[in-house]
């Protein structure tokens, strides 16, 4: 859309939907397509765009390119036979193109030297010439200012790259061939594998116009010197002109001596294991800090390093199709890495990695620095291990195992960005003991000045990036890391992450010690800042702003904030907020908890008042057989319901247990000596819980909706109440067959076997539906609200 906005003739966009996804398989947004005129060669292309809407670089796909002239297919190879040279000698095949060893070469290839649009000319102060020189040096000028290169001079700063693109156009596509800028080198495993390969490559030569200078060619060798290093069937061993040079240096006199010193060991240090130990006094020299002394240490070290550097070792060739390990460690200041293949079951080296860490990487806790190491090795090795489709990485940090299966998400900032560097790598994390880590382990025993190192300055900007994230002030981040070096807790938790962890410092902390990282003076729990005691309060009140509920406090404080107990901390607030008490939902139903059933009709019975259309009913249901009771009141007086009780009881018995609510009649005292009298037991309900007495709020609801249904259409009211008490209830009987009241009766009666056991059921059926949507509470206790 960005080169669209640029066009002074802007295209007509047709909104058309078109799936679009990047090499990722994220799917990207278009906006439509349109037509635009691209002119190629002084031909005119009218071409089909699809647009979208982020600022993405424009493409052409392969049909447009093909549409385009700008490349064009091959569909079928004809191999000429006759141009292969089919000689067994190498000097043959040499002799057959001696044209490519002739004369000057001209590639089939023009550049064009690109300037900046805004690029400033350098006007550099005349140099000073002589005067006998003038005259000649103004002839020179004149004659070179008449003329121009025909050809790139390598003195341009980009000849090198421009040659070294055009070389491995040539040589596209061959096997055992590799090229760098001007130099070629040819492989084979046998002798016939090489002539074909090298016959091949001359050709590719003398039809691209490329010329050799033979007498710095090389054909047949057993071994050769290509990039600094010496190939062979061997494996790969430094330059012994290299190490001849070393050994015939004099002791350095100053700083710049040893920086000529350090240039060429280093050049040769992948041959060495454990470089960066041999070499500590010697680097000790660079600091600009210390004093230049050569002493008895630096000698002492600089000839074992000569005898290092003479018998360095062999380095195996590296093999795509080999069993490959790679092995990392870190030590208290320095990283160490070697890549291992199997050959007939022996681990072989084939490159060996190490260097010191940056004073902020020092202060990384231990999983961290493990981590680093691991990224270390794996971007040092880059161009070995990436795209295998698996390769063993070994570690001796256990912890590591366990944190590279978590998500991205669930680890700290800082090993968040190192495992992200290692997800385009198909490895497997083992655990080794370090007794057996012996390589890794000696290379990372170094506390050296560090190589350039991109690592550290990436995961600063990431966690940089996660830390202006957090939703706190700059003003608050300071309070907290201020407050934080204040805590004596969290300051010792700190010392335990610089300074190794032991178990008996700060325990709370030593479980979740590969959770922690400090970032700007703040105590993070992954991305969760560690609250320091004296702020706990403030930030409990921060979380509670709103008066939402005790789980949205918790679930609010899960994504900023961390201190052990914070949970319950978060509970008592919420419980003795009177705001939140005061407004509080109900609580939550616990299960239900069934009464006793009474043993025979009549034995339990529940009351209870109600009002409709203006009159007032007293109702008494018994608990055994639902069969319900029903009496007009002229008023509610203690003494009007007394009476229509004692002439129910009077035709039914006078039961065991009579429950009811605390109404002002069935707590007032004549109700007292009305149980009394008549020697039954009142029980009352919780207050505000009327279900306890459900019983009775059951029967007023079943009476209430018989009247009302009778008054609505203008039938006998008592006879809706003798049809509900002559239906049978879900256990096959009417509650008046259950009852069977025919006497009234002060004697216990006897209840059947068989109706107890179907009630029970019914009960217990009852009680499976309701609790499913309860759970337990916790008990009270003296002082909590309710």
């Amino acid at each position: 859309m960005s080169d669209i906005k640029n066009m002074t003739e802007k295209p007509k966009i047709k909104k058309k939907p078109i799936l679009l996804k990047d090499y990722n398989g994220k799917s990207i947004d278009s906006l439509g397509i349109c037509r635009l005129k691209v002119t190629v060669k002084d031909k005119v292309h009218h071409l089909l765009f699809t647009v979208v809407a982020e600022e993405l670089e424009s493409l052409l796909g392969d049909k447009a390119c093909e549409n385009l002239n700008l490349f064009k297919r091959v569909y079928h190879i004809n191999h000429d036979n006759s141009a292969v040279t089919t000689s067994n000698s190498v000097d043959d095949i040499v002799q057959s193109f001696v044209d490519v060893f002739k004369g000057f070469g001209v590639l089939p290839y023009v550049y064009k030297i690109q300037l900046k649009e805004n690029a400033q000319p350098v006007v550099h102060p005349a140099r000073r010439i002589p005067a006998p020189l003038k005259d000649r040096l103004k002839k020179e000028l004149d004659i070179r200012i008449r003329y121009s290169f025909l050809r790139m001079p390598f003195g341009i700063i980009s000849a090198s790259e421009i040659f070294h693109r055009a070389m491995e156009n040539i040589i596209e596509g061959l096997e055992g061939v590799r090229a760098y800028i001007d130099d070629i080198i040819i492989w084979g495993s046998s002798l016939q594998e090489h002539n074909s390969r090298l016959t091949k490559v001359l050709q590719k030569i003398r039809v691209s116009g490329l010329k050799l200078n033979k007498d710095k060619c090389q054909f047949g060798v057993q071994e050769l010197l290509f990039l600094g290093d010496k190939l062979s069937s061997q494996g790969i061993q430094p330059d012994s002109e290299k190490i001849n040079a070393i050994l015939k240096m004099k002791c350095p006199t100053e700083r710049k001596g040893v920086q000529r010193i350090m240039g060429m060991v280093n050049y040769i240090g992948k041959f060495i294991p454990n470089l960066s130990s041999k070499t500590s006094c010697l680097r000790e020299l660079l600091q600009k800090t210390t004093d230049f002394a050569w002493t008895d240490k630096h000698e002492s070290e600089w000839q074992q390093l000569k005898i290092a550097l003479t018998s360095a070792p062999v380095l195996q060739f590296f093999d795509p199709t080999k069993k490959t390990k790679e092995s990392t460690d870190a030590s208290k200041n320095g990283l160490g890495a070697v890549l291992l293949q199997a050959d007939d079951e022996i681990w072989k080296p084939v490159a060996y990695a190490s260097r010191s860490m940056t004073d902020s990487e020092c202060r990384y806790a231990q999983i961290k620095k493990e981590c680093l190491g691991l990224v270390f090795g794996l971007e040092k090795f880059h161009n070995y291990v990436y795209g295998l489709p698996t390769f063993t990485a070994e570690t001796d940090h256990r912890p590591l195992i366990a944190i590279i299966k978590k998500n991205l998400n669930e680890m700290t900032p800082r090993i968040q960005r190192l495992m992200m560097k290692l997800q385009r790598y198909d490895f497997n994390l083992v655990y080794t003991p370090g007794k057996y880590l012996v390589l890794a382990d000696t290379l990372s025993r170094a506390s050296t000045q560090n190589s350039e190192n991109t690592t550290e300055e990436d995961v600063e900007i990431h966690v940089n990036l996660v830390r202006t994230a957090f939703p706190v002030s700059d003003a608050k981040s300071k309070q907290i890391a201020e407050e934080t070096r204040k805590d004596d807790e969290l300051e010792a938790v700190t010392d335990n992450m610089y300074n190794g962890w032991l178990v008996s410092s700060s325990p709370k902390f030593h479980d979740i010690r590969d959770d922690l990282c400090v970032v700007d003076g703040i105590l993070l729990k992954q991305n969760r800042i560690v609250i320091p005691q004296s702020l706990r309060q403030d930030i409990l009140h921060r979380i509670h702003e709103g008066h939402l509920s005790i789980e949205k406090c918790k679930r609010r404080a899960r994504e900023t904030v961390f201190w052990h107990g914070i949970n319950k901390d978060i509970e008592k607030m919420v419980r003795q907020c009177d705001t939140c008490q005061k407004y509080r939902n109900n609580q939550t139903k616990e299960p239900m908890i069934i009464p006793d059933l009474p043993t025979s009709p009549w034995e339990k019975v529940g009351m209870d008042l109600f009002h409709l259309n203006g009159n007032n009913y007293l109702v008494v249901i018994d608990y055994y057989s639902n069969y319900p009771e029903l009496a007009l009141l002229s008023n509610m007086s203690s003494k009007c319901v007394i009476t229509h009780a004692k002439s129910i009881f009077a035709r039914h018995g006078i039961p065991q247990t009579v429950v009811s609510d605390n109404g002002p009649c069935f707590s007032s005292k004549e109700w007292q000596d009305f149980s009394v009298q008549y020697d039954f037991k009142h029980v009352t309900s919780s207050p505000e819980y009327a279900q306890s007495n459900g019983k009775a709020e059951k029967g007023v609801h079943i009476l209430k909706q018989l009247l009302k249904k009778a008054a609505d259409s203008k039938s006998d009211p008592y006879l809706a109440l003798l049809n509900y008490r002559t239906s049978p209830l879900e256990c096959g009987m009417a509650p008046a067959e259950i009852l069977r009241t025919t006497l009234p009766s002060c004697a216990k009666r006897k209840g059947n076997v068989k109706m107890k056991q179907k009630l029970k059921q019914l009960k217990d059926r009852q009680k499976f539906y309701y609790d499913r949507a309860t759970k337990h509470l916790q008990p009270l206790v003296r002082n909590d609200v309710v």
